[in-house]
């Protein structure tokens, strides 16, 4: 029996009401009416010392850049395209997204040491370097008898 995945259940009924939309949008012979929130291309992947998250964002807010860790849920948050104002435009094709944008993934089981992570935007990605806590010293605890 498969475990309960909330967040898989959720990006399952995103892309679900996603193609609703757009089938609606269709029958109608319009374009998509109603854009879905954006949410970001991410990999993810385990090294010996730590997890890696990579996340395309080109034209970030880096200001509105909200990143959280709860449990083993990343979310990264922010706004995206604030210096393109569409006011008194008229597009002819718009495909750029513009606005808010969420994106919560679930990392592999591994301790991470949150007050070592890290997070650096270049070139259009955001990389997060989440260290694993490492291994203690074995510790000896001697025991006192009375």
């Amino acid at each position: 029996m498969s475990m309960f995945d909330p967040i898989a259940e959720m990006q399952r009924l995103h892309r679900q009401m996603d193609e609703m939309r757009r089938r609606f949008a269709a029958l109608a012979g319009q374009p998509q009416f109603c854009p879905p929130m954006h949410k970001p291309l991410v990999d993810i992947y385990e090294t010996e010392k730590g997890v890696i998250v990579i996340v395309e964002i080109s034209g970030l807010d880096l200001g509105s850049l909200s990143i959280n860790l709860v449990g083993q849920i990343l979310t990264i948050s922010g706004q995206k395209c604030d210096q393109l104002s569409q006011a008194g435009r008229s597009f002819s094709q718009m495909e750029i997204f513009c606005g808010p944008f969420e994106r919560a993934v679930k990392l592999p089981k591994a301790t991470i040491d949150t007050d070592a992570a890290e997070a650096n935007y270049k070139d259009g990605f955001l990389e997060i370097v989440l260290p694993k806590v490492s291994q203690a010293a074995e510790h000896r605890i001697s025991i006192d008898s009375q």
